[in-house]
C-alpha cells in the first residue's frame, strides 16, 4: 500500500545530485541498518523506523517541496493547479518562497500502526562548517510556520529535526525560535557525523601566511591539527 505523503515527496525530488549519486553508485538511496538503528535511538518510541527499504531517503530537499508535498496530502482529490497563499502567511514571507532554502536529509516513512500517518525526519549536516544564528533563525522559522499551519495539519504527517555533525551545536546557537517539536529535553536532537581527521583545505592568503581572500599566495591548511603550508597561487 502506497503512502500519499512520501510519493508526493517523490514527485519533488528534483534535484540532480540525487540521481548522479543514484546512477554512479549501486542504485536508488537506501537506509542503512546502522543510520537506521542510530536514529531510532533518537525518536520517540512510538515513532520508530521499522522498516528500512519502505523509507524515502533524499538529498538537499527544498522547503518549498515539503510544504507543496505536506499541502497536496491535506488536499487530496483538489482539482486546480494555481493556490492562494493566506494573506497573513503572505506577509511573514510565504509557505512557498522559490528560494533554494532546504534542508541536507530527508527520511520519510509511513507510521507502523497507522498507515495513513507519515513521519518526515529533516537531517542538517554541518562537516568543516558551523552553524551561525541568522541562518539557525532563518529555517527555525520557516518550519514553524510550514508544520503549524493549519492548512496542512490534516495531512497527518509528524515532522522531526535532527543535527549531524562531529561535535553538537555550541551553546552560543540560539535555538529558541525552533518548534518544541524540533527539540529534545529543550535542546536540537544531534547525531555525531564521523569524518576522516587528515582532511585538508586551501585557503587564499600572504606572503606572511595570513588569511587575505585578495592574497597572492595560497596555504594548505589540515583542518584537524591547523598545520599549513604556504605556496603562491599560479595565475
Amino acid at each position: 500500500m502506497s503512502n500519499e505523503f512520501i510519493e508526493n515527496l517523490k514527485e519533488f525530488n528534483r534535484k540532480e545530485r540525487y540521481y548522479v549519486v543514484a546512477g554512479a553508485t549501486e542504485g536508488e538511496f537506501k537506509l542503512s541498518e546502522a543510520f537506521m538503528k542510530t536514529l531510532n535511538e533518537k525518536l520517540p518510541i512510538n515513532c520508530k523506523i521499522t522498516d528500512r527499504k519502505g523509507a524515502f531517503v533524499a538529498l538537499d530537499f527544498h522547503l518549498d517541496w515539503i510544504y507543496a508535498s505536506l499541502f497536496l496530502t491535506a488536499n487530496k482529490g483538489m482539482e486546480k493547479q494555481c493556490y492562494e497563499m493566506p494573506e497573513k502567511i503572505v506577509e511573514k514571507g510565504g509557505l512557498i518562497t522559490a528560494s533554494q532554502e532546504d534542508v541536507d536529509l530527508i527520511v520519510a516513512y509511513p507510521d507502523l500502526e497507522d498507515p495513513q500517518k507519515s513521519h518526515l525526519i529533516m537531517i542538517e549536516a554541518k562537516g568543516d562548517t558551523s552553524w551561525n544564528n541568522g541562518q539557525a533563525t532563518s529555517k527555525a522559522k520557516r518550519l514553524k510556520t510550514i508544520f503549524e499551519y493549519d492548512g496542512v495539519k490534516k495531512a497527518n504527517v509528524s515532522p522531526h529535526y535532527i543535527i549531524w555533525s562531529p561535535k553538537e551545536p555550541s551553546d552560543k546557537l540560539d535555538t529558541s525560535a525552533f518548534p518544541q517539536w524540533a527539540k529534545k529535553d529543550g535542546k536540537l536532537c544531534h547525531i555525531e557525523l564521523k569524518m576522516p581527521s587528515n582532511l585538508k583545505k586551501v585557503v587564499r592568503c600572504n606572503e606572511q601566511m595570513k588569511d587575505d581572500a585578495a592574497g597572492k599566495f595560497w596555504k594548505i591548511v589540515n583542518t584537524s591539527k591547523s598545520q599549513t603550508t604556504s605556496m603562491e597561487a599560479s595565475e
